[in-house]
């Protein structure tokens, strides 16, 4: 048996496609304004994340070497850590740029 095509069916055909596309273009806008809104929280809880990362590193490499917390040598130790790293970031930089 075939289906009769009916006016009211070749109708609704073209507004369920708007209100898919309508949908669609909806969770999108919610979607960027999510991030819009958090995204700034994201950002700053991964810097933490990094920095204390970071610190950890220091802590554990200087150590490694007998170079303890809270020791001028400590501060000298992760000093350069920290310039070595930047020296690393501005290589790799320059190999994407």
């Amino acid at each position: 048996m075939v289906a009769k095509s009916t006016p009211e069916a070749a109708l609704s055909a073209p507004w369920r496609q708007r209100g898919l596309l309508v949908a669609y273009l909806a969770s999108i806008v919610a979607i960027v304004g999510l991030l819009v809104i958090k995204g700034g929280q994201i950002r700053e809880t991964l810097e933490a994340e990094s920095a204390q990362a970071v610190a950890e590193d220091d802590r554990a490499f200087c150590t490694m070497f007998g170079i303890e917390p809270g020791a001028a040598r400590y501060t000298e130790c992760v000093t350069a850590l920290s310039t070595i790293r930047s020296r690393h970031d501005e290589r790799r930089a320059d190999l994407f740029f």
